[in-house]
């Protein structure tokens, strides 16, 4: 299942960002999968994409790399390329 990830980071700079991202993906657990991340600076916003069994296990992964969020939701993602499928998509 794909999840969205939005953090509200009206002190984090792009370095930081990059830094927080790279311990997140050296941290997350097998079952949990970053997808991707964007920062959008004008909005003091960011937004990571997962792929993992539960929002649970999204979050434990966030917290274990210390990159705190707002909240997580279940989303599902449209790309110009085809994503990999998850078991529970139709």
């Amino acid at each position: 299942m794909w999840y969205l990830v939005e953090r509200y980071t009206p002190s984090l700079g792009h370095a930081q960002v990059a830094i927080a991202v790279s311990r997140l993906c050296a941290l997350a657990a097998p079952e949990v999968s970053h997808v991707w991340t964007v920062l959008i600076p004008g909005e003091e916003t960011c937004l990571s994409l997962f792929t993992a069994a539960t929002a649970a296990a999204v979050a434990d992964a966030n917290l274990e790399a210390g990159f705190a969020f707002t909240r997580i939701i279940p989303a599902v993602a449209f790309a110009a390329t085809a994503l990999p499928r998850k078991d529970n998509e139709p």
